[in-house]
């Protein structure tokens, strides 16, 4: 294993599964313990013909050609498969897969609703287990490639992949995959999986309100006062908040962070340079506010003037002193990266 890994055992996930619906089709891993290998797993599912049958003209059956005959001989039935899952997920310190965030673990969750093995039982061992997913951190380093399985073992290894869509031979080449991006210093941090059940914990949970607007503080959105005097000076200018509602330690939501505006003076003439908003000009947070949680990073992009309406669309911002176009991500929102990936310039995060 790679020199940055220091989990001792480490699951390799790979599943196919049809697409009208979304069904799981067959589910492989592989158990490594201290580098050895513990166990390979294969496992088909077989649906009752009144519940599901796989379309053999649809477009994912191009890919993993598991036809329903096949899966009547070879598979067993959903809850035997996702509760053999549930039982080897035990003492799993590390997950890896290719595209495992969206995809594989998905799936595996919506079967494991289906036969009442999610809550309660996969749900909490998962939130328990790091999950490292390959696509996500080839696209975070190499943006301007394709980020399939084949893809990215033909550029690591420049040589072709064999057997690609063979459920035991995508474990295995993942896994060798991974073992060289972690020795070539690929980014795995900040991979954060979220299912739609946390969307209600986080409305739920008892937590704090903004001081102004008394809305519900998430995580990811509380902004502490920590100026005394309402401004700060800096290159002969001062930068002074326009209005005298916040007060010291004062935790605020960040739609109410957004409006507050900041006057740009001239120390030499006290003349008024301009007039902006926090959200405008992220340079200057740290000098009043502490952000808790899910702090934004900035990311100035290198465009043309033609570009401006497709960053607009993304969702980027102009930033009016800087001239130049911008985004803003979180550690829960890294996928922006791969949205602006064309624009961004190395060394440009502030």
């Amino acid at each position: 294993m790679g020199k940055h890994t220091k989990t001792n055992r480490i699951m390799i996930v790979d599943t196919e599964y049809d697409t009208t619906p979304k069904r799981l089709l067959s589910i492989a891993y592989i158990i490594y313990e201290n580098n050895k290998l513990v166990k390979e797993v294969v496992k088909y599912v077989k649906y009752p013909e009144n519940i599901f049958k796989v379309n053999e003209d649809g477009e994912a059956f191009k890919y993993h050609k598991l036809t329903h005959t096949y899966l009547q001989e070879n598979g067993e039935s959903i809850e035997t498969v996702i509760n053999t899952f549930n039982n080897d997920l035990t003492d799993i310190d590390l997950i890896v897969g290719q595209n495992i965030l969206s995809a594989d673990i998905q799936v595996i969750r919506k079967e494991a609703i289906g036969v009442s093995l999610w809550y309660g039982k996969i749900r909490e061992k998962i939130q328990k287990i790091q999950i490292h997913d390959t696509m996500y951190a080839f696209r975070l380093k190499v943006p301007e490639e394709r980020a399939s399985l084949d893809n990215i073992y033909k550029y690591l290894f420049n040589e072709e992949m064999e057997n690609h869509h063979d459920a035991m031979d995508d474990c295995k080449n993942t896994y060798k995959c991974y073992q060289k991006m972690i020795d070539t210093e690929y980014t795995f941090t900040d991979q954060i999986i979220k299912f739609t059940e946390n969307i209600f914990d986080e409305l739920t949970k008892i937590c704090k309100k903004c001081d102004i607007c008394e809305a519900k503080l998430l995580d990811n959105n509380i902004y502490k006062f920590i100026s005394k005097t309402n401004r700060f000076e800096e290159n002969g200018k001062s930068y002074i908040i326009c209005n005298n509602i916040l007060k010291e330690k004062q935790e605020i939501c960040k739609k109410c962070f957004n409006h507050h505006e900041v006057m740009i003076i001239d120390n030499n003439t006290t003349g008024l340079i301009d007039i902006i908003k926090f959200k405008d000009y992220q340079c200057i947070i740290d000098n009043f506010f502490e952000v808790l949680g899910d702090k934004e990073n900035t990311i100035y992009l290198k465009s043309n003037y033609a570009d401006k309406d497709d960053i607009k669309k993304l969702g980027g911002r102009w930033n009016a002193q800087k001239k130049v176009w911008y985004f803003t991500y979180t550690k829960s929102t890294t996928n922006r990266l791969d949205k602006f990936s064309k624009w961004i310039e190395k060394s440009t995060d502030v």
